[in-house]
């Protein structure tokens, strides 16, 4: 039982990390700068990204497919 528990843990963990990878950097991507309650995201980001799909994991995926072609 507890090595299912530490592979679904490390699983979790993977897919979390994968999640943070592909947002985060999208995200970043649209960052047009930097003040004191963090960074600024361009609205863009919002209108290209966000409007694909409720989900930012998805929108985020949705538009890098769509970019690759």
């Amino acid at each position: 039982m507890q090595e299912r528990l530490i592979a679904v843990s490390l699983y979790i963990t993977a897919y979390e990390m994968l999640k943070e990878s592909i947002v985060g950097r999208l995200r970043d991507f649209y960052c047009i700068g930097f003040t004191a309650d963090g960074i600024t995201i361009s609205p863009d980001y919002k209108r290209k990204v966000l409007a694909l799909n409720k989900s930012p994991l998805y929108a985020s995926l949705t538009w890098l497919t769509v970019i690759a072609r």
